[in-house]
C-alpha cells in the first residue's frame, strides 16, 4: 500500500485490509490498517466485545473508572470502525 494511492471509496471498496510490515520500513511488527464502508460498518456487529471496541463515556474514561455503579458487562459498543478493535492497541480515524 506505500506506493499506491488506492481511493477505496472512489473505487467502491467494502473493506480494505493491508499490513506495515517490512516493507514500508516499519519498525513496528503487526501494524497495518482496516478501511471498512460506512454503509457496510452499519450492519456489522462483531464478537467479541471489550473495552477497545467500547464508545467512550459520556464523562470520559477518567469518570468511568472510579464510578461504583458503572457497568462493566454491556459497556456502549462504539460506531466508528473501532468497534472492530479487539486486542493490543487500537488508533482509529474517520
Amino acid at each position: 500500500m506505500g506506493a499506491l494511492r488506492p481511493d477505496a471509496d472512489k473505487g467502491g471498496v467494502d473493506v480494505l485490509c493491508a499490513g506495515g510490515e517490512k516493507w514500508m520500513l516499519n519498525p513496528h511488527v503487526g501494524s497495518g490498517f482496516t478501511h471498512i464502508s460506512k454503509e457496510l460498518l452499519e450492519g456489522l456487529n462483531p464478537a467479541p466485545y471489550g473495552i477497545l471496541n467500547s464508545e467512550e463515556p459520556g464523562s470520559g474514561w477518567s469518570g468511568y473508572w472510579p464510578d461504583p455503579g458503572k457497568d462493566v458487562w454491556s459497556p456502549p459498543v462504539s460506531k466508528s470502525v473501532s468497534k472492530f478493535e479487539w486486542g493490543g492497541e487500537g488508533h482509529t480515524s474517520q
